[in-house]
């Protein structure tokens, strides 16, 4: 639902100002559940949804975050198929993925569609998921061991042990998958943050610098 709700709020601003119809694809490892349903009966006509076949995830246990990877990359086929028969009954324009998704960046360059990331959380976040490659490149050990701050362009300085439970294990499967769907941001054709100058101008203007081999950046304010 984490997701799934900010890909609607930011659906109905195209829908509402920009005169586009969206169509939301929805992977999943289990049915619909009761919430799903009820915040899709609210789109407009405007805006379709289709949940794609339930995939078979692993017995092992799994972090929350590489169940989502995982899923999303088990239902490339379900996309694929789900493109070419969208494909014969309208034009597609664009495919936008979150920050879960960006393996399906791959399908969109396969149908000649333009595929861009919507980022929903904080610039500053996003500076962070742009900058952690490099960081892991050059830092050896845990971060919760630094001992001093880990800097980062447009943001505070973080100390290692400050970070989310996902980072502070590096060889787990999680992490390594986080630092490739990091350096794939690059792969999309332009990055849509959901923020404004006024809100975080220092990372914001961060996010502007032509580096890292980053595609355009574009604020389009907070959906709520």
């Amino acid at each position: 639902m984490g997701h799934l709700i900010p890909s609607i709020e930011f659906a109905k601003q195209l829908v509402h100002h920009h005169h586009f119809s969206a169509t939301i694809l929805i992977p999943s490892a289990a049915p619909p559940t009761t919430a799903q349903k009820k915040v899709l009966q609210t789109l407009p006509k405007t805006i379709h949804y289709i949940f794609l076949p339930p995939v078979q995830l692993h017995n092992e246990p799994l972090s929350a975050a590489f169940q989502i990877f995982l899923t999303v990359t088990l239902s490339l086929p379900s996309i694929k198929h789900t493109f070419a028969s969208l494909s014969t009954i309208t034009r597609l324009v664009s495919l936008i993925v979150d920050q879960f998704g960006i393996d399906a960046i791959d399908v969109a360059k396969e149908f000649g569609i333009s595929p861009y990331l919507f980022f929903s959380s904080s610039a500053m976040s996003l500076l962070f998921c742009l900058h952690l490659p490099k960081i892991d490149e050059t830092v050896t050990g845990e971060y919760r061991d630094l001992l001093e701050p880990i800097q980062f362009p447009g943001c505070v300085p973080v100390h290692g042990r400050d970070l989310s439970e996902l980072f502070q294990d590096r060889s787990n499967k999680a992490y390594k998958g986080l630092i490739d769907s990091f350096k794939r941001y690059g792969r999309a054709e332009g990055i849509i943050v959901n923020s404004f100058v006024d809100m975080g101008e220092v990372a914001i203007k961060a996010l502007f610098v032509n580096e890292l081999g980053k595609p355009p950046i574009y604020s389009v304010r907070p959906l709520i």
